[in-house]
């Protein structure tokens, strides 16, 4: 199963894009409102560790390390 982690904010034009692609593409996605007090540490790791000052910022999680090998052997 892919399931995409969305990264976004209120009001975000390009936000209620991707979620929307993702929803008629019937795939599984986390959101998560970086504009939210409680998820301001989110947005600071977005900035600080991954160098993402816009938003949306879109992920696909892999999963565990069986799930990362099985990933890279398909693409190599």
């Amino acid at each position: 199963m892919k399931l995409y982690v969305v990264f976004g904010r209120e009001y975000c034009s390009h936000c209620d894009s991707a979620k929307e692609l993702l929803e008629t593409k019937g795939l599984d996605y986390l959101y998560y409102d970086v504009s939210l007090p409680k998820n301001s540490r989110l947005r600071e790791v977005l900035v600080s560790d991954v160098g993402a000052v816009t938003v949306p910022q879109i992920f696909q999680l892999v999963g565990g390390a069986d799930d990362l090998l099985l990933k890279l052997l398909k693409e190599e």
